[in-house]
């Protein structure tokens, strides 16, 4: 599993600053249907709305991706997704 995750990661990151609102509200977007699904309410705010980390675009989408997954599926009953920045 470990050299699985090893060749599925770039070996040199693309660090930039990436804006963090475009980059959350794509994710909201991926996560809508199965949020649905598990009558799971999504809520953002960004704020400042300019607001810019530095990070590797993909990987970051990668990491808010499953995180957000896994908060979704952990809701068995339903629940609100809070996703502030």
């Amino acid at each position: 599993m470990t050299d699985f995750l090893q060749v599925s990661r770039p070996l040199h990151p693309n660090i930039q600053p990436v804006p963090v609102a475009p980059l959350l509200r794509e994710i909201t977007q991926l996560i809508e249907k199965q949020a649905a699904q598990q009558r799971v309410r999504i809520s953002m705010s960004v704020a400042p709305e300019n607001l810019h980390i530095l990070g590797d675009d993909g990987l970051l989408k990668t990491a808010c991706l499953n995180i957000a997954l896994n908060a979704i599926q952990a809701m068995e009953q339903g629940g609100t997704l809070d996703i502030q920045a």
